[in-house]
């Protein structure tokens, strides 16, 4: 069971930092605003849990790597992905292959999702 007062790692993708890196507001179209990510804590933390916000990926790789995990009870997943076609299953994937909780989709639930085409070639054969 999970204590009341959970330590809660906030795993988003900033468009502000893709942009800072040459990427074009179209490319980083399908990025939350970066409003979003300060409301999400707050609200976290109004519910007296403590957040640790990680921007991305690859921060998060590294903060796997070095043990941090231990340190969480949950992963509040708001990442995006931005490269390849199962962008949105990544975040999921580390975290399931570390066995860390995390919130929304599992990685092949995402992956699946995010290609329009294979869920519909998949439901199409669910259905008939």
């Amino acid at each position: 069971m999970l204590p009341n007062h959970l330590k809660i790692a906030l795993v988003y993708d900033s468009r502000s930092t893709y942009r800072e890196l040459g990427y074009s507001e179209i490319d980083c179209a399908d990025l939350g605003l970066d409003e979003e990510t300060p409301v999400i804590s707050a609200a976290l933390e109004h519910h007296d849990h403590h957040v640790t916000l990680i921007p991305g990926i690859k921060p998060l790789v590294q903060q796997l790597a070095i043990g941090r995990a231990t340190e969480w009870d949950l992963v509040f997943n708001v990442s995006e992905g931005f490269y390849g076609t199962a962008r949105e299953s990544q975040v999921p994937g580390l975290l399931e292959a570390y066995q860390i909780p995390y919130t929304f989709s599992d990685a092949a639930t995402s992956a699946l999702c995010l290609e329009k085409g294979r869920t519909k070639l998949l439901f199409s054969s669910i259905l008939y």
